[in-house]
């Protein structure tokens, strides 16, 4: 269920944002550490070039998971600069003030709620018959 809900939180960001990549650099790690630690699903030599890749991507990890994350983290949930400090709110910091959730959690939370159920209902009557579940 966290996972819907962080899911659905990032997507309503652009495709080329800092939370679209923290995503997918949590994913690729999770996959890489799934595949190399857990299943080694690899045939050696034929695989080499798979391996020498998840373990690239466990190297990267660091970097790329601690960048975007933290940015998007802090950017997003802690405001700093006050747009009106000048007096006046121009159209770019009116957006980004429409963006921020800083003081709306419970109003997001709520929001998401309704997904949430949604999700959980739609699973639960389900068809077992169903082939295109998604």
């Amino acid at each position: 269920m966290f996972f819907g809900f962080a899911n659905g939180i990032i997507n309503v960001f652009p495709a080329n944002s800092l939370p679209q990549y923290c995503r997918g650099n949590i994913t690729t790690v999770y996959n890489s550490i799934n595949t190399l630690f857990v299943k080694w699903s690899y045939v050696w030599p034929a695989d080499e070039i798979k391996i020498v890749t998840d373990i690239q991507n466990l190297l990267k990890f660091p970097y790329g998971v601690s960048f975007n994350c933290y940015f998007f983290i802090f950017n997003i949930f802690f405001a700093i600069d006050n747009p009106l400090e000048d007096g006046v709110l121009t159209p770019e910091e009116a957006l980004n003030q429409s963006l921020l959730i800083v003081d709306d959690y419970l109003t997001n939370f709520l929001f998401n709620l309704g997904y949430i159920y949604n999700d959980i209902l739609m699973t639960l009557t389900l068809k077992e018959t169903e082939t295109k579940y998604w």
